[in-house]
Parts: structure tokens; C-alpha cells; sequence
């Protein structure tokens, strides 16, 4: 790759950081930037670029709706008034698909911190939401995130998650039968 196009970059992601932009802000310009100056189907469509644009949506769907918390934190929030859980409850819970949570490129685990509800705990209705999801052909630990943050016709252009904030778990299921079908 070019030194010079690396350098400059280098440079401009320092002076954002120090001026405390966001991040994923700054990925949304760049790909925004990018889809201008290469044209989705003018530019050949390679693995490369398709893993490029995977890892710039991931970390969208992590920031979204307050971001992620660690595994301390995710133990905190689901013992809610009662104290916080063991570190390892929600390890587990999101190996067993009982709750969201996805590892980072290290291995430590992400719980978003959309999941909870306001006096801790899961929200209601999202360990149902999470059975029904995991039948979906090709599922994986992003699966849950795209399904849960997408607006669906069927909620009236809400996503999931805001039925489930609003109450109403009916709807939300009904939506992820439809989408494993």
C-alpha cells in the first residue's frame, strides 16, 4: 500500500482521537467516502471488500443503543437491586444463547447494554426472542444484533428491541418467527 496514503491517514485518525471523535462516526464518513469515490458495483466486489464492510457494520451494531459493557459490568446489570451476578453468568448465558453477547477480536466478551432492563435483569421477552432466533439457518452471535436493531415492517417500522422495551413481547415474537422462516 502506498506510505504516503497510510501516513496521512495515521495522522488524521490521531488528531480525531485526541479531539475525542467517535469512531465509528469516523468509520461511517470513511466507507460513506469510499461508496462515493467507488461506486457499490462499479468496483469489483471482492472477499476482501465484503470482510472490510462486515467488520465496519459489526462495529456499528456494537456501539448502537449505548454500545457494550464487559462481562463485570453485564453481571451487574443482570442482578439488577439484587446485587450483581457472578462474571460468569453472563459468559454463560450468552454461550447458551440465553442472553446477547458477542467476544472481540481478543476473546473477551461484549454484552450490549440494550438488552437490560431499567432495574436490571433482561428485558422481558427477549430470552423467547433469542430461542426462536437461534433456529434461523446460518445463525451466529451477530445474528441477534441485526435482528434486534433492524426496523420491521411488521412492528409498524420499529425494531424489536423498541417492542420489547414497550411491552410488547407478543409482537417482538411474532417478528422472529416470521424472520426464521
Amino acid at each position: 500500500m502506498d506510505t504516503l496514503f497510510v501516513d496521512v491517514n495515521r495522522q488524521l485518525l490521531h488528531h480525531k482521537k485526541a479531539e475525542h471523535a467517535d469512531p465509528v462516526e469516523i468509520l461511517r464518513q470513511f466507507m460513506s467516502l469510499f461508496n462515493e469515490v467507488f461506486p457499490f458495483g462499479k468496483a469489483p466486489v471482492t472477499p476482501e471488500y465484503l470482510d472490510l464492510a462486515g467488520q465496519v457494520t459489526r462495529r456499528e451494531l456494537l456501539a448502537a443503543e449505548g454500545g457494550c459493557v464487559s462481562a463485570r459490568e453485564a453481571a451487574r446489570l443482570l442482578g439488577g437491586p439484587n446485587g450483581p451476578k457472578d462474571e460468569e453468568t453472563p459468559r454463560r448465558a450468552a454461550r447458551e444463547n440465553r442472553m446477547v453477547g458477542l467476544r472481540d477480536p481478543f476473546g473477551e466478551w461484549l454484552f450490549p447494554v440494550w438488552q437490560f432492563g431499567p432495574d436490571g435483569g433482561l428485558l422481558p421477552g427477549l430470552r423467547d426472542v433469542l430461542d426462536i432466533l437461534k433456529e434461523r439457518p446460518g445463525f451466529s452471535g451477530i445474528t441477534s444484533f441485526v435482528f434486534l436493531l433492524s426496523p420491521r415492517s411488521s412492528l409498524g417500522d420499529q425494531t424489536p428491541l423498541q417492542a420489547l422495551r414497550e411491552g410488547r413481547e407478543a409482537e417482538a415474537i411474532q417478528a422472529a418467527q416470521r424472520y426464521v422462516e
